[in-house]
């Protein structure tokens, strides 16, 4: 073989080497794969929902109170002794978490005598009036003054799929040795027959059904409210206080910052305590579904009077009540106002 032919031999090869890489370059190394999804994954928070249902004297069945908020258990005004009143009451769920609940009867105000002399007869169940004039089937377990200082209170639990309604009777009966002193009294306030619902251990987590053991009933009466407000003062971190329905004061001097206030239909909140000479301060404060009323004669109403300063402050479909007054009445004091004020779907009148 001549040089020649050995040279060209050799370029032809360099080519083709040259071809090849260049060909490779634009190609991809084959491996073994595979691959799995988990679709399909769901989080949602479920429902906690409690109704209190009842059926009294001319009702053929239940009614119930969240739709009725007018409603009531108990309403009579011609009480004498011997006189008694019945009622057949359902809680319900309507909700899928379990939960945990108590009824009890709460008075919004100062109880008279009277209710000395009214006794209060339970069965833990749905017991029919007898055609008789007494209380058979149910048990004596005290006084409307007993049940109106939280000594009788009632606990149970629902669970939707097990049992997703409890019955309960009640009767409130007037002694029949009540005497002539007992005439011409009210019990001094009107009176609400409560029923209060938080999560249940049940459910169960990564651990175990015990993460809810701590949730606590939302407060029901004014004690309970002062308390937590006090905690809130003394505490550095925001909180938030779900008021139920009924009627609550903010104490005179209450300086809190970061307060959030949540109500539910019937929540009211007397201010007061908060009109006049104080030295309160509410900041970064918030409140919800609350309607906000003065019994105060002061001419200046409303959730600021006067000395108590109020400093960047949310109000989300609240009502400030004038009680069917006129003139400067239930507004926001300017001049102890500061920050920033949002009123969010609210009513003012006055």
């Amino acid at each position: 073989m001549s040089k020649k032919t050995t040279r060209r031999a050799m370029i032809a090869s360099v080519v083709a080497l040259t071809l090849c890489f260049a060909m490779l370059v634009g190609t991809t190394y084959a491996w073994f794969t595979d691959s799995v999804a988990s679709s399909g994954n769901i989080i949602k928070s479920g429902t906690l929902n409690i109704d209190l249902l009842l059926k009294t004297k001319g009702d053929t069945d239940y009614v119930s109170v969240k739709n009725n908020p007018t409603k009531k258990a108990f309403d009579y005004q011609l009480w004498e002794p011997g006189y008694t009143e019945w009622v057949n009451a359902k809680v319900t769920t309507t909700g899928n978490l379990a939960l945990k609940y108590t009824m009890k009867i709460i008075a919004n105000g100062q109880v008279s005598a009277l209710a000395d002399v009214i006794d209060v007869y339970y069965a833990p169940s749905e017991v029919d009036k007898p055609a008789t004039r007494d209380l058979t089937g149910l048990t004596k377990i005290g006084t409307l003054a007993d049940a109106l200082a939280g000594t009788i209170v009632i606990n149970d639990t629902l669970i939707p799929g097990t049992n997703e309604s409890d019955f309960a009777t009640l009767a409130l009966h007037m002694q029949e040795t009540a005497g002539n002193e007992y005439q011409n009294l009210d019990i001094g306030a009107d009176f609400s027959l409560q029923i209060l619902a938080t999560q249940y251990t049940y459910e169960e987590d990564a651990w175990n059904d015990q993460y809810d053991v701590a949730a606590e009933y939302p407060v029901s009466d004014q004690a309970g409210f002062a308390a937590a407000l006090t905690a809130a003062a003394a505490s550095t971190q925001p909180t938030v206080i779900t008021l139920s329905a009924g009627n609550y004061e903010i104490p005179a001097n209450t300086t809190i910052d970061g307060l959030k206030i949540e109500g539910k239909p019937g929540t009211t909140v007397d201010t007061v305590n908060i009109s006049g000479a104080n030295t309160g301060s509410l900041t970064n404060f918030e409140a919800e579904n609350v309607t906000f009323v003065s019994s105060t004669a002061d001419d200046w109403k409303g959730i600021l009077s006067q000395e108590t300063t109020l400093e960047n402050a949310t109000f989300k479909n609240c009502v400030f009540s004038s009680e069917g007054n006129t003139g400067r009445t239930n507004g926001i004091y300017g001049p102890y106002a500061s920050g920033t004020l949002v009123f969010e779907d609210c009513t003012i009148y006055g």
